[in-house]
Formats: C-alpha cells, sequence, structure tokens
C-alpha cells in the first residue's frame, strides 16, 4: 500500500517564514499540497518538526500531523518519521513548495513505479539527477536507509546521494514548471 507525505519540516531559512503556512489561493501551501496527494486517493500525513507542531495543530488533526522523531537532518527525518509508524507501506513524497505539482504528473510516477517489481523507488529526473522531493520510496527502501542510520553506516543525510546506492526507475520530467520550488519570495515572482 502506498501512502502520501507532505514535507513541511524545513527551517524555511532563506523564505524567513514557515513555507507550509504561506497561502496559494485558498489554502496554505501545506494544504495544497496535502489536495494534490488526496487527488491520488491516498491517505495523505503532513511531516513537521517539533517547533512547527502548535500551528499545524489548528489546521490539520493530530492523526494527520507526523513528527520528526528519528536523529536525521533534513527531508529524511520527515520520511523515516512517517515509515517507522507504517513501516509495510510505500511512501510518495511531496515537498510543500512545490505549488505547481499537479495530481495527473503523480500518477506518471505511479505507474512507472508498478512497472518494475525490481525497483526501490521512482524519482523524476534529468541529466543523471534526481528530484528526491517529489518521489515515490519504498518501504524496502525506508528499511535499509532506517537500518543504516541507526548502525551508524550512514554518513550523509543528503536524499540525491542515499538514492545513488539504490536501484530506482527515472521519470524524465516533461514539464520543469511543474518541479519548481519556491525557496525565497524573490523566486515567487519569477
Amino acid at each position: 500500500m502506498m501512502i502520501g507525505l507532505v514535507l513541511c519540516g524545513g527551517e524555511s531559512k532563506r523564505m524567513g517564514t514557515d513555507k507550509g503556512m504561506l497561502r496559494h489561493g485558498n489554502y496554505t501551501w501545506a494544504e495544497y499540497a496535502q489536495q494534490t496527494l488526496h487527488g491520488l486517493d491516498l491517505p495523505v500525513f503532513i511531516s513537521v518538526n517539533e517547533g512547527q507542531l502548535p500551528v499545524y495543530q489548528q489546521r490539520f488533526s493530530n492523526p494527520e500531523l507526523i513528527v520528526d522523531c528519528v536523529f536525521a537532518k533534513g527531508p529524511l527525518a520527515g520520511l523515516l518519521s512517517l515509515h517507522f509508524n507504517f513501516p509495510e507501506h510505500d511512501i510518495l513524497v511531496l515537498a510543500c513548495d512545490m505549488i505547481n505539482m499537479d495530481a495527473h504528473t503523480l500518477h506518471t510516477l505511479i505507474r512507472n513505479y508498478g512497472e518494475d517489481e525490481g525497483v526501490k523507488g521512482c524519482f523524476f529526473g534529468n541529466n543523471g539527477r534526481v528530484e528526491p522531493l517529489c518521489a515515490i520510496y519504498s518501504s524496502d527502501m525506508l528499511t535499509q536507509i532506517a537500518e543504516q542510520l541507526d548502525s551508524g553506516q550512514l554518513v550523509h543525510f543528503a536524499l540525491h546521494k542515499i538514492i545513488s546506492y539504490f536501484h530506482v526507475s527515472i521519470v524524465p520530467i516533461a514539464d520543469h514548471v511543474k518541479f519548481a520550488n519556491y525557496n525565497t519570495f524573490d523566486h515567487l515572482r519569477k
């Protein structure tokens, strides 16, 4: 089974404010990403750090919120925190700042993931680079990463480096606009 995860737990240093709480139409970015994943008929969870919890509890129910509970940095903390709660589930992750993403593009990812049983995940990418924040991570892949973390073998937390050690499926990016992630207000104006 697959579940969805909206990553909101970053520090948003470059933006200067919590990106998940920025507005996109009638929704916050976190709500918008959640709605996009709900369009795939997936249960969806929102990844936050402990400091964000009070604000997110005002917009989401407690069962939807996954608070970082592992000693990992960056998006990996959110992924593994959800994995520890649902270890048998594959995770379709979407960063909250990818507000141009749509369900149709994500369906392409899901279709490609199901084509080869031997892969540990499915990622969009081009020219040898993968997009780790809009991707599918298999439960097996996350279990292996968690084991490496527990044993002290995981020497870095950068997802693109971790992914390179696994057999994954790569779907070419057809529309780069869908994959824009907004880290500063200047990015939004472009």
